[in-house]
């Protein structure tokens, strides 16, 4: 990496870190607190075009996240919206499904519990005993028993792994961006989706972008929608790196999600969600 490049990333880290610092206190951001856990060397995490994520990015990427998806509240990091049939839980709002809700795909908390006992977290009997999925099957429930022991154990499990959840997002993330690769048809899109890919991951904030929307809306491959990572690096159109690449793929985002909106069924419901969508992106280059 070539100096400019370097003093760039160091510049957009620290951007990243001070506009994370009155989300989250001090104790909350530190890794593993008060978590008996064999900790892991980060330095060397890889993302699918083989750019090495530091220690620094991995937690400056998981604060942003934390902060996008709970308002960098604790109190968020187990939430039930009430439009939906599940709760979100973690920095990254993972999806947990009930035990009384089957589908076979989009449990990703249930993955990460997993993830955390391979990072040497053990796990009481009460999460094991139903093979990892959520055992509050309505929100009433979920909501009642919000103070029980259970749900403190919880929240104080994910208030103090933060950095361990964003290594999870990179996991999770490298998967799936490996999966839009080698979606495009054709040889030539193939190429292109590379490029572009790889011209927003070597920009300031530009791992940032790429993480996130993944994370908030997917890769755009199988039956994960037509407003992915795929379908934003498809209508991107310029060439080389920098800010003016991460805009690139800001703009190209916000035009995927309102084709979404302009062809949902629910028009007038996604319309309400396309200002706080855009506000998200925007973070990508500010």
């Amino acid at each position: 990496m070539s100096r400019i490049k370097s003093f760039l990333l160091s510049v957009s880290i620290l951007t990243m870190l001070s506009s994370c610092k009155n989300a989250a206190d001090s104790e909350t951001m530190q890794p593993y607190n008060n978590v008996v856990v064999q900790k892991q060397s980060t330095s060397n995490t890889k993302t699918p075009s083989n750019i090495r994520i530091s220690d620094a990015e991995l937690r400056a990427i998981g604060c942003r996240i934390y902060i996008n998806e709970c308002s960098g509240k604790p109190e968020n990091l187990a939430y039930w919206n009430p439009k939906e049939p599940f709760p979100s839980m973690g920095i990254a709002h993972f999806i947990w499904y009930s035990t009384n809700y089957d589908r076979p795909r989009g449990d990703s908390f249930s993955k990460m519990l997993i993830f955390y006992e391979e990072n040497g977290i053990k796990l009481p009997n009460w999460i094991k005993k139903t093979n990892y999925k959520c055992p509050w099957t309505t929100r009433n429930a979920f909501y009642k028993d919000f103070n029980s022991s259970h749900m403190r154990y919880l929240r104080d499990l994910l208030k103090n792994t933060m950095h361990l959840q964003a290594k999870f997002v990179i996991t999770r993330f490298q998967e799936k961006v490996e999966r839009v690769f080698q979606s495009p048809k054709t040889p030539q899109m193939k190429k292109h989706v590379q490029y572009q890919f790889y011209r927003v991951a070597q920009s300031p904030m530009g791992l940032y972008a790429l993480i996130d929307y993944v994370n908030f809306k997917g890769g755009g491959t199988m039956n994960s929608g037509n407003w992915g990572l795929l379908q934003v690096l498809e209508n991107m159109k310029g060439v080389g790196t920098g800010k003016q690449a991460v805009i690139e793929f800001a703009n190209s985002a916000k035009t995927v999600l309102k084709k979404r909106v302009d062809q949902s069924k629910n028009k007038s419901t996604e319309e309400k969600n396309l200002y706080g969508w855009y506000k998200r992106i925007d973070t990508y280059y500010q």
